[in-house]
C-alpha cells in the first residue's frame, strides 16, 4: 500500500489530539495510554520470524492502542468491552464461560447483562475479523482491528480489570484503580522493563483467553492489599512520593509481570490470525489508520451528515433571492 501524506489539517488534528491525550491522562486512559502503546509495539516487534513483515506495523499497533478509550465518549456501549467481573459468573467459572455470550442465559441463574462486561466476548470476535480481513488482503481492516485488539487485549491483562472490586471501595481503598494503573507507571513505569516470553500458535483460541483472564484475576487481592500497606505506611497520603515509592515495591513485579504477559499474549493473538488466515504476504504498513470506532454503527443509528441540509438550504436561498429579484419592478 502507497504511505499516504498527511496533509496539513491531519496534522493539527494530530497535533491537537496529542496535547489533549498529553494533558488529560488520567481521563481518556484505560491502562495508561503510554504504557498501552510499549504493550502494543513491542507485541508487533517479537512476532515469529516468519510473520516479520508485521513488525513494520508497529507504529500503526502503538498509535491506535488507546483509541478504545476515546471512543467512550461517543459510544455508551463501549465501557463493557473493556473488563470482565468475574464475580458474575461465579456459578460457572472463568474458564468455564461459552464461547457464545448468549449461552449465558442458560448456565447461570444471575441475570448477565452487558454491564458485568463482555471484554472476552469482545476480543474472540476481533480475532475471527482479524483473520478474516488479512485472508482477504484487507490490510486497512486488519491494522485497524489489530489495534484496537490490543487495547482489549491489555485491559484484561490489568487484574483491576477483572474484577467488581475493580476501584478498591469494597476494601477502603477507593482510588486505587486510577493510581495503580496511571499514577503508578508515570513515575516508575519504563518500556524497557517488558520482559515478554516468546509468542507462539494458539490452536485453540477460547481457552487461551479465558486463562489469561482467570490468571489476571487471581492477582488483583495482592493489589489491593499492596495499596492499604502504602497507605497505612505514608499515613493514607496517596498523593505522596512516598506513597507511589511503596506500591511499587510492593506491586511492581506485578505491573511488570502483566505487562509482559500482555505483549507476549497480543503477539501470540496476531501470529495465530495471520497463520490461520494462511500466512498472506503482507504488505508494508501504511503512516496511519483511521481513528474511526471499530464498532460500526447500523444503519438506522447512523447520524445524518449536515452537509446536504446544509446545501439544500444554501441552494434554496439562493433561488428565492433570484426569483425576488426577477419580480422586483424597475423604479
Amino acid at each position: 500500500m502507497v504511505p499516504v501524506k498527511m496533509n496539513v489539517k491531519a496534522k493539527a488534528c494530530a497535533l491537537i489530539a496529542f496535547l489533549l491525550l498529553a494533558l488529560c491522562p488520567s481521563v481518556v486512559f484505560g491502562w495508561g495510554g503510554r504504557l498501552h502503546m510499549d504493550i502494543s509495539r513491542k507485541a508487533a516487534q517479537i512476532v515469529p520470524d516468519e510473520m516479520s513483515a508485521w513488525r513494520g506495523y508497529a507504529h500503526l499497533m502503538a498509535n491506535g492502542s488507546y483509541r478504545p478509550d476515546l471512543w467512550k465518549s461517543d459510544d455508551q456501549t463501549e465501557g463493557p468491552r473493556h473488563y470482565v467481573d468475574i464475580e458474575s459468573y461465579s456459578e460457572i467459572g472463568a474458564t468455564n464461560l461459552p464461547r457464545n455470550y448468549a449461552d449465558l442465559a442458560h448456565m447461570t441463574s444471575r441475570r448477565s447483562t452487558p454491564r458485568s462486561g463482555i471484554a472476552p466476548w469482545v476480543i474472540l470476535e476481533l480475532q475471527e475479523r482479524l483473520t478474516t480481513a488479512m485472508a482477504t488482503n484487507d490490510w486497512d481492516e486488519a491494522a485497524q482491528v489489530a489495534a484496537a485488539m490490543g487495547h482489549y487485549v491489555a485491559d484484561t491483562h490489568q487484574p483491576l480489570h477483572t474484577t467488581e472490586n475493580f476501584d478498591g471501595a469494597m476494601a477502603d481503598g477507593r482510588g486505587v484503580h486510577l493510581r495503580w494503573e496511571v499514577e503508578l507507571p508515570g513515575q516508575h513505569w519504563r518500556a524497557s522493563m517488558l520482559a515478554p516470553g516468546k509468542p507462539a500458535y494458539v490452536s485453540d483460541v477460547w481457552p487461551f483467553i479465558l486463562n489469561w483472564i482467570q490468571e489476571s484475576h487471581a492477582r488483583y487481592d495482592a493489589i489491593l492489599d499492596a495499596d492499604g500497606k502504602a497507605r497505612d505506611a505514608t499515613g493514607g497520603n496517596t498523593e505522596s512520593r512516598a506513597y507511589y515509592a511503596k506500591l511499587w515495591d510492593l506491586s511492581g513485579d506485578i505491573f511488570v509481570e502483566q505487562a509482559s504477559l500482555s505483549a507476549q499474549n497480543l503477539a501470540s493473538m496476531w501470529y495465530t490470525a495471520w497463520r490461520d488466515a494462511g500466512r498472506p504476504s503482507i504488505p508494508r504498513a501504511p503512516q496511519q489508520i483511521s481513528e474511526a470506532t471499530i464498532w460500526r454503527r447500523k444503519p438506522a443509528q447512523e447520524v445524518p451528515s449536515a452537509w446536504p441540509f446544509f446545501v439544500a438550504f444554501i441552494v434554496a436561498a439562493i433561488v428565492i433571492v433570484w426569483l425576488s429579484a426577477r419580480k422586483k419592478k424597475p423604479e
